[in-house]
């Protein structure tokens, strides 16, 4: 039987849309963690009884709830996740002891044994999101990767992964097979198409790929498509 090489923690990226979360510490680190969530569209609530400005103006803008007190037990109830960005020991711990007896997942900033997950160092160019992670062992190292990696994607790869996506769609609708999927995108992604795009700018990309994506279909079905009834 092989052996299952083991990892310190399971990759996986979770969708936050409308979903609420909590910051307990107002911040710099924690208004870095307020702002991914935001990204990512979770409702945020921070507790802290002192805040840096930018946090304070996202709750004046509506954009975040602020509670300016100490942490108490039974704050993070009913939240999906929770971040833990203070420098007082004593309520680190008591969010772990509460996250623990709640089942809710949660970070303790920089004390990876308190930690449910971790965060890795990422890089995103429009629908396309590149994460480094070491588990845990050299943040540092993490961040001079990703560094790397913005110098080697650019912009092109954001908009050609957003009209990878539609295409993807209207492959399901052409394209009943996986085999043939399977053969679109291999021929699309590896045999030039996505060479040419990523050298052009985002509207003659998206033309390249979507008259590749014609000419593939039309030969793995042998009928006649246009782009234009492709985009349509």
């Amino acid at each position: 039987m092989p052996l299952v090489p083991k990892r310190d923690y399971f990759p996986i990226l979770v969708s936050l849309k409308q979903q609420p979360c909590c910051v307990i510490g107002g911040g710099r680190v924690a208004y870095r963690k307020v702002s991914s969530l935001l990204q990512a569209g979770a409702s945020v609530k921070v507790i802290s009884p002192e805040t840096v400005e930018e946090l304070d103006q996202l709750a004046n803008t509506g954009q975040i709830i602020l509670e300016k007190r100490t942490y108490q037990p039974g704050d993070l109830a009913g939240c999906r996740l929770a971040f833990a960005a203070t420098n007082q020991q004593e309520v680190n711990e008591a969010c772990r002891l509460e996250a623990l007896e709640t089942g809710i997942l949660l970070n303790v900033v920089d004390v990876p044994d308190l930690c449910d997950f971790i965060i890795p160092a990422v890089h995103q160019q429009g629908d396309l999101l590149l994460m480094v992670c070491s588990q845990g062992k050299s943040p540092m190292l993490s961040k001079r990767i990703r560094k790397e990696l913005e110098m080697i994607y650019g912009p092109s790869y954001g908009w050609v992964s957003h009209i990878l996506g539609e295409i993807r769609l209207q492959a399901f609708k052409d394209l009943d097979a996986i085999r043939q999927r399977t053969t679109l995108f291999k021929h699309l992604i590896e045999e030039g198409p996505l060479d040419e795009a990523l050298e052009m700018k985002e509207e003659e990309a998206k033309a390249i790929l979507w008259e590749a994506y014609d000419k593939k279909v039309e030969a793995l079905l042998g009928i006649k498509k246009t782009g234009q009834d492709v985009v349509e």
